[in-house]
């Protein structure tokens, strides 16, 4: 009967340890893995230390509970052992001694058997409390990051946001662009003009002061209105013709 009870003892001790390691390996995960959990939402975070605590409890109330189940199953070898020698003792002293050893290795035994309950409901609830929490942080996180990746609704027409500035390309309707190179009152050269590639409009550069220029306008005259925006139209094309 003492072996079958102590085979048992050791039996539910493995599927404590059992639990104890998968605590104590979510733990080291966590340490593991600050940076990622950093990374993360507030309430993902909050949800990660709270499943941490639990698994650390979990942990606390496993080695307890197996302490105390070691302590009871060392309690009743002893009390088997000082059972056979009372067998066999004559001594009147010795079989005393005996008979205080087992009433002491009872009493650890009473003691264990009133404290493990308590232990037991510890890291069992700590430990299905953890794995809850965890699950529900994780699904958590997945859910957010799958929303994250889903693709932007379109503005609606009666959006109030604000909306970017024109198309870039939109800006470089202005260029510098240069005439023939003629005789002119300072000798041979060529005159600098910017021109606008929508209106048709053309500025010439001129001298405005020592060091400093300015662009003139330049009035355009014997041209419809519907050629304005025509390159035949600019005083630059027929210059450089």
């Amino acid at each position: 009967m003492a072996e079958s009870s102590g085979s048992a003892i050791a039996t539910y001790g493995d599927g404590v340890k059992w639990l104890v390691g998968i605590s104590a390996a979510a733990l080291g995960g966590a340490f593991l893995h600050v940076k990622e959990i950093n990374e993360q939402p507030l309430a993902v975070r909050v949800v990660i230390a709270i499943a941490v605590v639990a698994f650390l409890v979990s942990i606390w109330g496993g080695v307890n509970y197996l302490l105390w189940l070691n302590g009871m199953a060392a309690s009743k070898e002893r009390i088997r052992e000082s059972t056979e020698k009372l067998q066999s003792e004559t001594a009147e002293d010795k079989r005393n001694e005996l008979h205080a050893k087992i009433e002491k290795q009872e009493r650890r035994i009473a003691k264990a058997e009133s404290t493990m309950p308590t232990w037991h409901r510890i890291y069992t609830i700590a430990f299905s409390a953890a794995l809850l929490i965890a699950t529900a942080g994780l699904c958590f996180a997945v859910i957010r990051a799958h929303d994250e990746n889903k693709p932007g609704a379109p503005p609606s027409e009666n959006s109030t946001e604000k909306k970017t500035p024109a198309d870039p390309a939109s800006l470089a309707r202005f260029h510098i662009v240069y005439s023939a190179v003629h005789q002119t009152g300072h000798g041979r050269e060529a005159h600098t003009f910017l021109m606008d590639d929508q209106t048709g409009a053309v500025w010439q550069m001129v001298c405005s002061g020592k060091d400093a220029v300015a662009f003139r306008l330049v009035e355009r005259t014997g041209q419809s209105a519907d050629a304005a925006g025509s390159p035949a139209a600019h005083p630059i094309a027929s210059m450089m013709r």
